[in-house]
């Protein structure tokens, strides 16, 4: 909900339209944020109320990345990353985790890094596992789904008709492709694990 307050509040329907891809984007845009029916900041301003939410906490810590995190804040994060089923709250999580400073930088993944340059490229490859964890808890990821035409604006990519997972392959060379499955499946271990506790 949260995610789509946030697109239809700042609808930006791209003019001129010079590709089929922006052609598709604009007609999913019309026709989802339907912005007569509803008034997206009140929603949006609804969710932000609840002070002790995860999408409040995650996004707070979100806005700390690039600062060294206190042990609780890490903590915290990690905690709203490996448990929450909220997805925006779950990507805010593990971008403020993400984008620590490499002193303390977030080792989730390395367990499944076979060599040095998947350890190179662990934090984009977990960004990418992690949108694919994201599109699990939200749905939406579909060929038409909201996730997906949400990607596709930035890979113009709208024409395809592409799932967010077939998007992240297309854009993705082949060992990479397979080691962002490794860490998405690790990831869902992870959490799994971590909600049996």
């Amino acid at each position: 909900m949260y995610t789509a307050a946030y697109l239809c509040s700042d609808l930006e329907v791209p003019r001129p339209i010079r590709s089929e891809s922006q052609k598709k984007s604009r007609d999913f845009l019309l026709t989802f944020c339907d912005t007569k029916s509803v008034d997206l900041n009140e929603i949006e301003l609804s969710i932000l109320e609840e002070g002790d939410s995860d999408v409040v906490l995650a996004k707070t810590l979100a806005g700390l990345a690039g600062e060294p995190m206190s042990s609780e804040a890490r903590e915290m994060a990690e905690g709203i990353a490996l448990g929450s089923e909220n997805p925006s709250a779950f990507m805010d999580a593990v971008t403020a985790l993400s984008e620590q400073p490499e002193s303390n930088e977030w080792q989730l993944g390395m367990e499944v890094a076979q060599n040095q340059d998947e350890r190179r490229k662990l934090p984009a490859a977990r960004y990418l596992a992690s949108q694919l964890v994201a599109c699990d808890l939200s749905g939406g990821c579909e060929s038409n789904g909201l996730y997906a035409q949400i990607m596709c604006r930035s890979t113009n990519m709208c024409d395809q008709g592409l799932s967010v997972s077939k998007m992240i392959q297309n854009t993705s060379p082949p060992s990479d492709w397979e080691f962002i499955q490794r860490i998405y499946n690790h990831i869902k271990d992870m959490r799994s694990t971590q909600s049996a506790m």
